[in-house]
């Protein structure tokens, strides 16, 4: 049977296939959403949840069209205003670099951030927006820097007790320094100093604040995936945590990889060093053959099986889609 996850990766499909289409507005029955779902109509409907979860993307200038008598049914129409992204619902997730490390590196278009929230709650941000703020002690002060965005379309419950939301999203490299914002403060505020793990943003300062920040980075910075950080068996993957899950990479993995491969992209055959001469000697990106979110427990990497060298092109056309296409597929489309 049917869950609000099931309603909800349905709906955000909608919303994409619009979106790619061009159209301005998407209405949508709740009757045809379980159908696309499944289980309807039949006496084991999830008819309320359905109804719930369309409820939950309502947004500003989004409208129901039809309001079924008793409240939940298959004649609930809402008409929702795309792109999605000027309509969303904003959260704040916080990332403490003194106990829980390093973040993603730029190469990561899907992440994840650990919550003991009750999952009914997470699933509040379900197609929403998450910003990560990260926060650094330095002299008696905490600096604060926006570390990444990004889109969740699942949660996983963990076997150790709490959820990882998991999605698609941008990591800004380098952070952006929120020292000298004006919203800062008001977030803080709004927050309680990020005591409440993955919360909704109401202050639309704050929202603006935040938009305005990605905005001008997409405008004056190129970003395409960054490399995995440079540094027997190795070990990657393990988790440290508390509130955050911060994953682990070996940089000797990374160096293995390389002595084994060459600096030479796996998917083209592209060298630096060739084309650049030696400004390009050795500057290559790994790719992690299985995204690092993924692993839950400390693991044994084959740097010659789970990692592999890439170009920057090659990389980013590698993580254009969740999840990512591999090497042969990616060879493949390019022998076309």
């Amino acid at each position: 049977m049917p869950d609000s996850i099931d309603f909800t990766l349905v709906l955000l499909s909608l919303f994409r296939e619009a979106e790619q289409k061009g159209v301005s507005e998407l209405t949508v029955n709740s009757g045809e959403l379980h159908r696309l779902v499944g289980d309807y109509p039949g006496s084991n409907h999830r008819m309320p949840i359905c109804c719930g979860v369309m409820r939950r993307f309502l947004a500003i200038n989004d409208r129901v069209e039809n309001e079924p008598p008793g409240g939940n049914g298959a004649s609930l129409t809402i008409s929702y205003n795309l792109p999605r992204s000027l309509h969303q619902r904003h959260f704040v997730a916080y990332h403490k670099f003194d106990e829980w490390g390093d973040y993603y590196d730029s190469s990561e278009t899907e992440l994840a951030h650990f919550s003991k929230r009750p999952e009914k709650q997470l699933e509040k941000a379900l197609g929403q927006r998450i910003w990560v703020i990260g926060g650094e002690q330095t002299n008696r002060r905490t600096q604060y820097t926006l570390l990444s965005y990004f889109v969740p379309d699942t949660i996983e419950e963990v076997e150790e007790g709490g959820y990882n939301v998991v999605g698609s999203g941008l990591v800004f490299d380098p952070p952006v320094n929120l020292f000298s914002k004006p919203w800062l403060d008001d977030l803080l505020r709004e927050q309680k100093n990020f005591s409440l793990g993955i919360n909704e943003i109401k202050n639309p300062n704050v929202i603006e604040g935040l938009l305005a920040a990605e905005r001008k980075r997409q405008a004056t910075a190129f970003l395409l995936p960054d490399e995995i950080p440079a540094g027997e068996p190795f070990i990657e993957g393990a988790t440290r945590q508390i509130t955050v899950n911060a994953y682990e990479r070996n940089p000797k993995a990374r160096r293995a990889c390389i002595d084994h491969y060459g600096a030479t992209c796996q998917v083209c055959t592209f060298d630096f060093e060739d084309t650049y001469g030696e400004i390009g000697k050795g500057y290559i990106h790994v790719h992690h053959v299985k995204p690092v979110h993924t692993i839950q427990k400390e693991s044994e990497v084959d740097h010659i099986h789970d990692l592999q060298p890439v170009c920057p092109n090659c990389h980013a056309m590698l993580h254009r889609q969740n999840p990512p296409l591999s090497i042969d597929e990616l060879r493949a489309i390019l022998r076309k």
